[in-house]
């Protein structure tokens, strides 16, 4: 999913699961956020902030790592 570089299928693939494991009742009871947030951000125009997906992530068991890119190149600032 994200090797695909659209950075818009991450919050559509939390959704399907979300809908999978409970749906958006049950991760806002997990997560703390309301439903309305998460419908929001999980959506194809949905840009979560970093500390939400951290969040919808977490309920899942989930955590997001970094790790250079296998080719070793710096983007340029």
């Amino acid at each position: 999913m994200l090797e695909d570089d659209d950075a818009r299928v991450v919050p559509v693939a939390l959704r399907t699961v979300a809908d999978a494991v409970g749906g958006m009742a049950a991760l806002a009871e997990k997560t703390g956020l309301s439903r309305e947030t998460l419908y929001r951000t999980l959506s194809t125009q949905g840009n979560p902030r970093l500390d939400t997906l951290s969040a919808i992530l977490a309920a899942f068991g989930l955590r997001m790592s970094v790790r250079r890119t296998t080719s070793g190149s710096r983007a340029a600032a």
